[in-house]
């Protein structure tokens, strides 16, 4: 008596293996069409930073006097704006995490920054003024988190977020120099700082393809000693080290900057 034997039959398992292969194939395509949708969608933007001191164009060489009728001049100015977003009144956002921005006033170069963003019609804008914990703690980086901007602490982890060099006199007439350096990013010395701008009803940001998008955003120097708190240049010659100082001075920083 002979037998027919019979090839076993695939399990019951192969049947799903390869439906799951077609779908993962559908999600890649599906992935690919968003991500093509999304960088359609997004149109050139540039934020201007203008420097003034007490409304005035700011000039190297030059002796402004601060509120507590201090001399000074500025020698080195610079900071990180980090985490741009836009807002609508219908209370949408959109946001560029990722982007790490130096602006210096000592080189005209780095007083724009450049970005894309979904196009559309925004009110407001906002920003961070300093380096999040995450870069702080990765050690030294390339681009705008290069330690060769002088930005980075070499003593003590992390970024400089905020720097003000220069020279100045006291209403006595002695001289002196002074030197600022804002960070800090634990617990309790965090000297990251938000800043919200409104943007003037007759001109919001528009971003589009057809509409090159320019912001210009003012940096009025003389609040760095006034804006939330009394920082004279007698009593703060000197700001090093993350700490209570940092702290009064990110304060202030963050006043700086205003739409006109």
């Amino acid at each position: 008596m002979y037998y027919r034997v019979y090839p076993p039959p695939f399990p019951r398992p192969f049947k799903w293996v390869s439906r799951i292969v077609l779908i993962m194939c559908c999600v890649s395509s599906i992935r690919g069409s968003f991500a093509q949708a999304s960088v359609d969608a997004l149109a050139p933007l540039q934020l201007s930073f203008r420097f003034v001191a007490n409304g005035s164009p700011l000039k190297p060489e030059t002796d402004y006097i601060n509120p507590f009728g201090e001399r000074y001049q500025v020698r080195t100015l610079m900071f990180y704006v980090s985490r741009v977003r836009l807002s609508n009144s219908e209370d949408t956002t959109t946001k560029d995490d990722e982007g790490y921005h130096l602006v210096d006033y000592s080189n005209a170069a780095l007083h724009e920054v450049s970005m894309k963003a979904p196009k559309g019609v925004y009110d407001s804008i906002q920003f961070m003024v300093g380096v999040d914990h995450v870069h702080n703690t990765s050690g030294a980086q390339t681009g705008a988190l290069d330690p060769l901007h002088g930005m980075f602490w070499t003593w003590n982890s992390g970024y400089i977020f905020a720097k003000f060099e220069g020279l100045g006199a006291l209403p006595s007439g002695t001289e002196i120099s002074f030197a600022h350096h804002v960070g800090g990013f634990r617990p309790g010395e965090d000297a990251q700082r938000l800043v919200r701008l409104t943007v003037p009803s007759t001109r919001p940001i528009k971003v589009s393809d057809q509409h090159p998008s320019h912001v210009e955003i003012t940096v009025e120097v003389s609040r760095w000693f006034n804006g939330s708190h009394a920082l004279s240049l007698k009593k703060y010659p000197t700001v090093m080290t993350p700490g209570t100082k940092s702290m009064l001075v990110a304060d202030n920083v963050s006043t700086m900057f205003s739409i006109q």
